[in-house]
């Protein structure tokens, strides 16, 4: 928008745009932040104890990751490991 002078026209939410999108964040960071908060979600760094994935990350960290093998995983899936 510009005003009638050919100058552009600074709007209040323009900026806020600029500094978001300035503040090392792309256009990709910015769709997730807003999916993640209009759904109520939230990324984890770790998965949720108890879990398949939680159970083969420790099996992982305590045995090495060269350790896990398929059949590490189907055992995490089943619940025995």
């Amino acid at each position: 928008m510009t005003a009638r002078t050919g100058a552009p026209v600074s709007r209040p939410e323009d900026r806020r745009y600029r500094e978001a999108v300035s503040n090392d964040h792309d256009a990709f960071d910015i769709g997730l932040r807003f999916a993640l908060q209009v759904t109520g979600t939230e990324l984890a760094d770790e998965p949720p104890p108890g879990t398949p994935l939680a159970r083969v990350r420790a099996y992982a960290a305590e045995h090495g990751e060269e350790a896990v093998t398929v059949d590490v995983i189907a055992a995490a899936q089943e619940g025995r490991l």
